[in-house]
């Protein structure tokens, strides 16, 4: 296949990503998803466990549609955990999130330092493949979808480097700022965090 230009939004790892672009395995997040039916919540709610099942990482509750919730964690590949294994032990703890699973998901999530370039000629790399997930939370679909875009735009503008220019001057800085919040919550330590999350846990917000 020939093309003018090529976006490539494959995973971390891909043979198509290069070496230089590849996080290196203490910044490589494994991440396991279950999709449950429990009851249904808010859109926005969202709960977060720092705990020893996903040490280095964290567990996470989050709304999906109707009755459904996404129930996951994800640690560091370094670990050497399963986290299917460490998902069920949580679980066992909790066994009010516990329902019928309606599907599963399992994989890598890059989390380390965004790379400086993301074009190479005529090629342009987004989503996983540029690590365009947040450090600090792992999330990565709002940011993979906003890089292809970008992306996608370069093309309608005959120009790969309007990709580059949007990402020197808005979307590296967003995730860098991610990752240094990651590495300042890795020098803290999860028991010190722990201890700042009970204190912020009374907290009342202004507005939602």
């Amino acid at each position: 296949i020939k093309a003018h230009y090529v976006i490539v939004a494959t995973g971390p790892r891909s043979s198509l990503v290069p070496d230089s672009m590849t996080p290196d395995d203490r910044d490589m997040l494994i991440g396991y998803e279950e999709t449950t039916h429990v009851r249904e919540r808010r859109e926005f709610d969202l709960t977060i466990w720092f705990s020893k099942f996903a040490s280095g990482g964290y567990v996470w509750d989050f709304a999906d549609t109707g009755d459904l919730r996404r129930i996951g964690l994800g640690f560091p590949i370094t670990n050497r955990e399963n986290p299917v294994t460490n998902l069920h032990k949580f679980l066992d703890m909790h066994p009010e999130l516990k329902g019928k699973v309606d599907h599963t998901i399992a994989h890598q999530i890059p989390a380390g330092p965004p790379p400086r370039t993301v074009v190479d000629g005529n090629i342009m790399y987004a989503g996983d493949a540029a690590s365009t997930c947040q450090a600090d939370t792992g999330g990565g679909l709002q940011t993979a979808f906003w890089s292809g875009a970008m992306a996608a735009r370069s093309i309608v503008h005959g120009d790969a480097i309007f990709y580059q220019d949007f990402w020197n001057t808005e979307m590296r800085p967003y995730l860098m700022r991610h990752y240094k919040i990651k590495k300042a919550m890795y020098r803290i330590g999860t028991e010190k965090l722990g201890v700042l999350m009970d204190a912020m846990s009374t907290y009342k917000i202004k507005s939602e």
